[in-house]
C-alpha cells in the first residue's frame, strides 16, 4: 500500500510549479488574438469552436482537482504469513491479505476522486491459483489443500471456499467505490464500470467456456444492472465489446478470429 500511495501521490519537490499552472489559453491568448486578426470568419469559427472545446476540457478537469484531498500514507505493510509454511513458493498468505486490500483500496479509491486515476487493475490471487484452503474458506488452515491440485481433482467444496473467498474480496472493493460520491454527485461505482473475472471457467480442464464475469457499476448510466445471463455457447468477447461501447468508445467489433464480434450484451444502454 505504501509502495502505491507514493506512486500516486507523492510529489516531487522540485515540482511545485504545477500547482501554479495557468490556463493553456490563456497561455496563448495574445498569439490567438493576433491570428484571428489575420482569419477568414470560417476559420475564425473554427478557431473558436477549438478553443471553446478546450475550455470545457480545463472546467472539467479542474472540477475533478476541487475533489481531491489527499489521505494520510499508509504505514508499511508487514507481511503476515497466515497459518504455517506449505513449502514452494512463497504462496502463505501475505498475497491474498483481507486487510492489505482495503488499505490498498483505500488508496486507489482517494487516487480516484482525485481523478489521477480512471483505470485501475486488481489481481487478488495470481493465475494458477496456488493458495491453499481449505473447505472453511481458511487460507493455510487446517487441512488446507493447493487451490490447483484442487481444481484439476474438481473438488468442489475447496473451489466453493475459494469462490467466496474471492467474492468477498470483490465486494470488499465495491462497497468503498459505492460509498464514495464523485463530481457528479453520484457514486464512485455508478460512475465507473469493473470487471471481474477469472482466468478460467473450469479450472480443472482449463476450459474456457462460460467464463464467470461480473460487471459492476453503472458507467455513469450507460449500463443498466441487476441482470443474469448464463449462455453455454457465448463469446466472451461480448464482454469486451459491450464495455467499450459502454466507455464512450466507439468500436465496430472486438476480438480477433473467429471471437470477434460486434454483439453487445443487452444491458447496454447506449
Amino acid at each position: 500500500p505504501k509502495q502505491l500511495y507514493d506512486f500516486v501521490f507523492a510529489i516531487p519537490p522540485d515540482t511545485g510549479e504545477v500547482g501554479r499552472r495557468v490556463s493553456v489559453l490563456d497561455a496563448v491568448a495574445e498569439d490567438t488574438k493576433r491570428l484571428m486578426g489575420k482569419l477568414g470568419s470560417r476559420d475564425r469559427q473554427r478557431i473558436d469552436e477549438h478553443l471553446t472545446h478546450l475550455n470545457a476540457m480545463e472546467q472539467r478537469l479542474r472540477k475533478g482537482q476541487g475533489a481531491c484531498s489527499v489521505p494520510p500514507a499508509p504505514a508499511p505493510f508487514p507481511a503476515r504469513p497466515f497459518g504455517v509454511d506449505t513449502g514452494g513458493a512463497d504462496y502463505k498468505g501475505e498475497v491474498y491479505n483481507m486487510d492489505k486490500l482495503d488499505t490498498m483500496t483505500d488508496v486507489l479509491v482517494a487516487a480516484l476522486r482525485c481523478d489521477l486515476t480512471r483505470v485501475f487493475t486488481i489481481m487478488f490471487t495470481p493465475p494458477g491459483s496456488l493458495i491453499t484452503m481449505n473447505t472453511a474458506g481458511q487460507v493455510n488452515g487446517p487441512g488446507a489443500i493447493q487451490t490447483h491440485d484442487a481444481a484439476h481433482a474438481n473438488n468442489h467444496d475447496i473451489l466453493m471456499a475459494l469462490t467466496r473467498y474471492h467474492m468477498t474480496a470483490f465486494a470488499k472493493v465495491l462497497d468503498k467505490l459505492s460509498a464514495e460520491v464523485d463530481v457528479n454527485g453520484q457514486t464512485l461505482l455508478d460512475s465507473s464500470c469493473i470487471l471481474g473475472t477469472s482466468e478460467f471457467g473450469e479450472g480443472f480442464h482449463h476450459g474456457t467456456l462460460e467464463m464467470p464475469v461480473v460487471i459492476a457499476g453503472k458507467a455513469g448510466g450507460a449500463l443498466d444492472t441487476g441482470s443474469h445471463i448464463r449462455d453455454p455457447q457465448s463469446n466472451f468477447c461480448r464482454t469486451h465489446y459491450t464495455i467499450l461501447r459502454a466507455l464512450g468508445i466507439d468500436v465496430p467489433s472486438y476480438g480477433f478470429s473467429g471471437a470477434e464480434t460486434s454483439e453487445a450484451l443487452p444491458f447496454l444502454k447506449v
